[in-house]
């Protein structure tokens, strides 16, 4: 015997003694019982350009009631997995900026993820790119360049570097860990002093990479509520009703 039959079944042995506004609540019943779940649209990551040594802008549009989205790119297919989470635009848009992609990295792979209204995970289509020195340039927005130059890294698992694979360090200040603990970007700020210090001794200058503020204009463009310079502590405040969530979709 089929569901349906089985369904037809039911439904006729509680209409037989029942009548009027007794019959409509037996229908409705019915109804729902067949009635098929809809799932929520998973979001979609806008198409890019990845070119060596740029910080690649992906967005996403929303629909209700997905919130909280994230950005997660790896290098190649199988590199290990970060994330940055997307700020708010205008109407249903989210955007965010990556790390740079390091000269050496030939592809990326990318997918948004965003919470529904239980808080689960609902996961984007995974776009796999190739890096290319031919990408159009794109200027950022001043609001994009305060966003590159102060990239709070998620990692997704207790065993990854916060040196992020096949990305440049430059412009990463804070770190999540796996549990959701935020912590300065210690690693990469020593990377990029390492990285500096040639210049400064060939130079004389003080080209070393290190944590900057920045102003409340800024912090009010990029949604950003705090931000404790030197032993940095980046209170994101993008309309998440969260810090962090140790949960990897």
């Amino acid at each position: 015997m089929t569901v349906l039959q089985d369904h037809a079944r039911l439904f006729e042995a509680r209409v037989k003694p029942v009548s009027g506004r007794g019959f409509v609540a037996v229908l409705l019943s019915a109804v729902l019982i067949c009635a098929p779940a809809f799932a929520v649209e998973p979001p979609a990551a806008s198409s890019i350009c990845a070119a060596p040594g740029v910080n690649p802008r992906v967005s996403t549009h929303l629909s209700a009631p997905l919130k909280s989205p994230r950005v997660y790119f790896r290098a190649g297919d199988t590199g290990p997995e970060y994330y940055v989470d997307l700020f708010k635009g205008p109407g249903d848009e989210y955007w965010a900026i990556m790390p740079a992609v390091d000269p050496a990295t030939k592809s990326i792979t990318y997918r948004i993820a965003a919470q529904d209204a239980n808080g689960n995970w609902v996961n984007g289509t995974p776009v796999h790119i190739g890096v290319s020195p031919t990408c159009p340039a794109n200027k950022m927005s001043s609001t994009e360049q305060v966003a590159s130059d102060n990239i709070i890294l998620g990692l997704t698992d207790p065993t990854e570097s916060a040196l992020p694979t096949g990305f440049s360090c430059k412009g990463i200040k804070s770190v999540i860990a796996s549990n959701g603990q935020m912590r300065p970007a210690e690693e990469c700020r020593v990377a990029m002093a390492k990285l500096a210090a040639p210049v400064k001794a060939a130079t004389g200058t003080t080209a070393v990479a290190a944590a900057h503020g920045l102003t409340a204009a800024q912090l009010a463009a990029l949604g950003l509520s705090a931000v404790i310079v030197g032993g940095a502590v980046y209170k994101n405040n993008q309309n998440n009703n969260k810090n962090v969530s140790p949960a990897r979709p």
